[in-house]
């Protein structure tokens, strides 16, 4: 029986107790007062039940109208836009009937709608940010990588290399070899980039942003970094391998080939092994596309068969950061990389008002020493002539 039933019965039973109680002038007998109180208290949650229900029939009602009307709306501007005609709305009686139908994924109850947690308006995954754009080669492939302690290291560096040893005859003066050697401190120093304004919303919907930001930014460093070893002049910088005192120079010679192969030579005479040639990837690119009197490119080098990067047997290290018409071949186990700390991103929100806006701040930063024990074991190459030799202003 429904609650409205009830009522109706309970009703139908107060009447004539109530109407004898009229007729009489009087209040009911004991035992049908007691009859009449035990059917009131029946009465009222049934009829608390019947003013829930039609409350929520009124607001459901409501919800209808509003949500039919928005409907509406959003198909005449639709409309608007694509060039179609609007499709007519449906009324108010059968909307949610509608509503279960077009979408199955949403449940509605009888005082309110509720979406699952997963639902058919889901937005796709976005793809892929962006391709990675590794650099091709670092000098931290053909140098010597060491851990450093300290706020820097000191090292001695080999400042000439002669020979003086000779014959001998019994009991005549041995000759003495002059060896320079200087003391060299290098301090680590600091590299570092900032990535600001990254929104809240993009880490949360793009699932690779992170691992992107963390290769972008270490790349950023690690390029910089490579600068340095080559660059670096060493006033509050790393001194590069350009700037080493004792380091040998070659001259352009008829061709850039022609002048690597003669600086070779030069390091093999002071008595040391070329075990790398560094050189920015357009000067690599034009060895590569060098002919010989047949016509033919180096070596025979067909472009659909490339091998292994090598000039005169020598691997190549072919570094963005090399500066384009020089190069440096040599013994590139002597030149040292003693790291203080590996290069690392930390990303915050705690960067001024980020918090408050949703904003997150990337950093990446690493610190190092860098220094040469045997400058005489490298030479630097002009491969053109055209370009200078960098020097300290």
């Amino acid at each position: 029986m429904t609650p409205k039933e009830r009522l109706a019965q309970i009703r139908s039973e107060l009447n004539p107790i109530t109407a004898k109680a009229l007729a009489e002038k009087r209040d009911s007998a004991p035992d049908g007062h007691s009859r009449a109180r035990g059917l009131l208290d029946e009465a009222m949650p049934s009829r608390e039940s019947l003013e829930k229900a039609e409350k929520s029939r009124k607001l459901n009602s409501e919800v209808s109208e509003f949500l039919t009307g928005m409907a509406s709306r959003e198909r005449s501007i639709d409309s608007i836009i694509s060039g179609r005609p609007a499709v007519k709305s449906r009324d108010g009686s059968d909307w949610s009937a509608a509503l279960a139908e077009q979408h199955p994924n949403i449940s509605h109850g009888g005082k309110a709608l509720s979406l699952p947690p997963v639902t058919s308006f889901v937005v796709p995954a976005p793809g892929p940010v962006v391709a990675e754009n590794i650099p091709f080669g670092h000098l931290l492939d053909i140098i010597t990588v060491g851990e450093l302690k300290g706020l820097g290291i000191n090292y001695l560096r080999s400042v000439n290399r002669t020979r003086a040893s000779a014959v001998v005859a019994p009991g005549e003066l041995k000759p003495s070899k002059n060896l320079t050697l200087e003391k060299v401190e290098a301090t680590a120093q600091t590299i570092a980039v900032l990535l600001e304004d990254i929104k809240k919303q993009d880490l949360d919907d793009y699932e690779d942003l992170i691992r992107w930001i963390d290769f972008e930014l270490k790349g950023d460093v690690l390029s910089t970094l490579d600068q340095q070893m080559l660059l670096g002049d060493g006033v509050d910088e790393l001194e590069g391998l350009f700037f080493q005192d004792g380091i040998l120079a070659q001259a352009y010679s008829t061709s850039a080939s022609a002048s690597i192969r003669r600086a070779m030579a030069g390091v093999e005479s002071a008595g040391y092994e070329n075990t790398a040639i560094v050189l920015n990837p357009v000067d690599y690119a034009e060895l590569e596309l060098e002919l010989n009197t047949a016509g033919d490119y180096r070596n025979h080098a067909a472009p659909a068969n490339a091998g292994p990067r090598t000039v005169w047997g020598v691997p190549v290290a072919s570094v963005p950061a090399a500066p384009v018409g020089l190069g440096i071949v040599g013994d590139l186990s002597q030149a040292h990389l003693w790291i203080r700390e590996q290069v690392q991103v930390t990303i915050t929100e705690t960067n001024e008002d980020d918090f408050k806006r949703n904003l997150f701040v990337a950093r990446a930063e690493m610190r190092a020493a860098f220094g040469v024990s045997l400058p005489g074991a490298l030479a630097m190459v002009k491969l053109n002539g055209t370009v200078d030799f960098p020097v300290n202003e």
